[in-house]
C-alpha cells in the first residue's frame, strides 16, 4: 500500500465532495448565487466551489493553489478539466459584487436551518464570540492600522465570529477595520446572532461565551434583557456593581 504511486494526499476529499453532491450545492450555486461575470471557460460556481475546496484543504493564500493544476483525482472530484490559474481566480475575487456575498450567507443560512435538526433536534445553543487579526499586504477598502501582536503598523482587519460550540458551525461573521476594539458592533452582532436561532429553541436555553475584550455595560444588559445566558472573562478592577 505505501508503494503505491497514484495516491494523493488530498484522497480524503471525496467524503467533502460526496457531502456536497448529497446537498446538490453546484446546482443551488447556479440558482441562488449570481456574480454577474461571465467567463467562457469556468461558471461561477465553479468558481465558488474550487475556492472552497481549496481553502478546506489548507490553502488559505491564491498563490499555493498552484499544486491543484495538474492534480488528475481532485480534478475529477470537482468536475473540472483545469484548476482555475491564480489571475483568473484573484480577478474573479476582485469583480466579485457585495450583492453576491449577500446571497452566499443567505445561501449558507437556509443550508445550515436545513442541517441544524440533525441527527436530532437540539433544545439548547451555546455561542462562541471571537475575533481575529488578519493582516493585509497592499492597501486593500477598509484595511487600517490597529491592534497587531506580529506585524506592527501593517494594516489589518479585525473580523467578529460567532461558531456554535457544539459542532463547531459557523453561526455569523461581521467583516471590521483593522482598528475597530473587539467590543466595536458587538450589541448589532448578537442580535443578528439571535435572529438566526430557530424559533424551537428558548432564548433561557441559549448561552454566550466571550473572552474579556468583549465585556461591557450594554452587553450584560442586552443579554440580560433577551434572557441569554453568557460567561464572560473580565480583567480585574473592570468589574463594578
Amino acid at each position: 500500500m505505501f508503494g503505491e504511486t497514484h495516491i494523493t494526499h488530498f484522497g480524503g476529499m471525496w467524503l467533502i465532495q460526496r457531502f456536497c453532491n448529497k446537498l446538490v450545492l453546484r446546482r443551488l450555486l447556479q440558482r441562488y448565487v449570481q456574480t454577474g461575470q461571465r467567463d467562457s471557460a469556468y461558471h461561477s460556481s465553479e468558481f465558488l466551489l474550487a475556492l472552497m475546496f481549496a481553502i478546506i484543504m489548507g490553502l488559505r493564500r491564491i498563490n499555493k493553489t498552484d499544486i491543484l493544476q495538474y492534480n488528475g483525482v481532485f480534478l475529477e472530484m470537482l468536475g473540472l478539466k483545469r484548476f482555475p490559474e491564480q489571475s483568473t481566480l484573484r480577478r474573479f475575487l476582485k469583480h466579485l459584487p457585495t450583492k453576491t456575498i449577500r446571497q452566499l450567507v443567505r445561501l449558507h443560512d437556509s443550508l445550515r436551518v436545513y442541517l441544524f435538526a440533525l441527527p436530532k433536534m437540539r433544545h439548547s445553543l451555546i455561542f462562541d464570540i471571537d475575533s481575529a487579526v488578519l493582516v493585509i499586504y497592499g492597501r486593500h477598502e477598509g484595511a487600517r492600522v490597529g491592534y497587531n501582536p506580529k506585524k506592527h503598523g501593517r494594516r489589518s482587519y479585525h473580523p467578529l465570529f460567532c461558531f456554535e460550540a457544539a459542532f463547531g458551525e459557523f453561526w455569523h461573521g461581521s467583516l471590521r477595520p483593522g482598528d475597530a476594539a473587539s467590543s466595536t458592533g458587538i450589541i448589532p452582532f448578537l442580535k443578528i446572532c439571535l435572529v438566526k436561532v430557530p424559533q424551537t429553541i428558548a432564548r433561557s436555553r441559549i448561552r454566550f461565551r466571550m473572552d474579556s475584550g468583549f465585556y461591557s455595560k450594554a452587553a450584560v444588559e442586552f443579554l440580560d434583557e433577551k434572557a441569554c445566558g453568557y460567561t464572560i472573562v473580565i480583567k480585574e478592577g473592570r468589574y463594578k456593581t
